[in-house]
């Protein structure tokens, strides 16, 4: 894999946006009830739909991505419903996921002492990379054993971790830093006009284009490493 890979994934990623944003958006718009969250509880209630509501979402948007993208014909039903189906194994296979990713907590906790564990944060990256792809396997893959997915995801993924991590690495900077920048700067600007209610509005509707558009991306990637990603710039 190489930086024209990426483009070429960055590129499509785009492309696609226009035609299933959507569709997509309709299917995470469950997470507009967190805007009726009071404040205090909105951390508690923000872990409950992140550990049991979004693995759902996420794994019925990739799948209809990995479809329309792999040009099969698919539809919204159709992939929430194979989604459902595996519920179960996503949850598992999310939770599993946070875990693997408790590397990266110790090690930020150790940059308070004159050692840091740098060896942490090695472990963080590489098993994130390695397993990034265990909900879109289990909405791939036919099987009903619970620890496919992380299973699935490291064979899927090999030796090609370091690619799999530098597009986490470019999906963090272009979609969170610069997308989360660009939303904030939106809404602080309709708000210096006057219009707050219309900039809650944009800024609710653009929180549930980011994990389809997310999705997106990841079946980029994923068709990426199967090699059948559009080789058209």
């Amino acid at each position: 894999m190489s930086p024209s890979d990426l483009l070429r994934i960055l590129i499509t990623t785009a492309r696609a946006v226009l035609p299933i944003l959507a569709p997509l958006c309709l299917l995470n718009s469950p997470l507009l009830l967190l805007l009726l969250v009071p404040d205090t509880h909105i951390y508690l209630y923000t872990l409950l739909y992140i550990c049991n509501i979004f693995p759902i979402l996420w794994g019925a948007s990739f799948f209809f991505s990995y479809r329309y993208l792999g040009h099969q014909s698919v539809s919204l039903r159709a992939a929430f419903d194979r989604s459902i189906r595996r519920a179960n194994r996503l949850i598992i296979s999310m939770l599993t996921l946070m875990l693997l990713c408790a590397p990266f907590g110790f090690f930020f906790l150790s940059l308070s002492s004159s050692r840091p564990f740098w060896i942490l944060l090695f472990a963080g990256v590489f098993l994130l990379s390695k397993s990034v792809f265990c909900l879109a396997k289990i909405v791939l893959d036919d099987t009903s054993a619970v620890f496919t997915g992380v299973n699935a995801s490291w064979d899927f993924v090999g030796q090609r971790w370091l690619f799999v991590f530098i597009a986490l690495l470019v999906e963090f900077l272009v979609l969170f830093l610069f997308g989360g920048y660009v939303v904030d700067s939106l809404a602080g600007f309709l708000e210096l006009l006057g219009s707050r209610g219309f900039a809650q509005i944009i800024a609710a509707l653009l929180s549930i284009a980011f994990p389809a558009i997310d999705a997106i991306y990841w079946a980029n990637v994923h068709l990426a490493l199967e090699g059948r990603l559009s080789s058209r710039l």
